[in-house]
């Protein structure tokens, strides 16, 4: 875990990779996916040629870099289409702390974690009016899905009629 740029704490993974091999961060991110369950997954990765030593050859983790501060959005950034996307997209850029968030875009690749998840839940619930179960968000995590079944709860709660309730006569 370390602070971000803007005091977040975020899982970041350090990486030295053997000079004969390449790989990519996306091919890791994948790999892991495959392997580990969302929240476990870190939400930056850090290349390095070699991890920094201690005078007693250990890893000395302060003096690890940061992760850049910018977190990176998908290659190919497409704007948001439906007002829902549009809301999503300025919820998102201010929860995450970044200034371009496209449709296709994934929150935890973008540094979301289980605390900025509930945060943006509750910004969801106070903007949209709907209540958006937390493991939706795990499940649907590209702002497109997201939007998706945002969409889906609020037509069915809109196919929903909830029987007025009367006042009774006490004896």
């Amino acid at each position: 875990m370390r602070d971000d740029a803007t005091g977040d704490k975020r899982l970041v993974a350090y990486i030295v990779p053997q000079s004969e091999k390449t790989i990519t961060i996306n091919e890791i991110r994948q790999f892991l996916k495959a392997q580990l369950p969302g929240y476990m997954i870190p939400n930056a990765f850090v290349i390095l040629d070699a991890l920094p030593l201690t005078a007693n050859g250990k890893i000395d983790s302060r003096a690890l870099p940061p992760p850049e501060s910018s977190s990176e959005p998908s290659d190919k950034y497409v704007a948001p289409r439906t007002p829902i996307e549009d809301i999503l997209v300025t919820v998102w850029s201010e929860v995450l702390k970044v200034e371009k968030v496209g449709i296709n875009d994934n929150f935890f690749e973008l540094g979301g974690h289980s605390l900025l998840a509930t945060k943006l839940v509750a910004q969801i619930r106070d903007r949209l009016k709907v209540e958006l179960p937390l493991r939706q968000l795990f499940n649907s995590a590209t702002l497109a899905e997201l939007a998706q079944g945002i969409e889906q709860l609020k037509q069915q709660k809109s196919d929903t009629i909830v029987p007025a309730i009367l006042p009774r006569k006490r004896k």
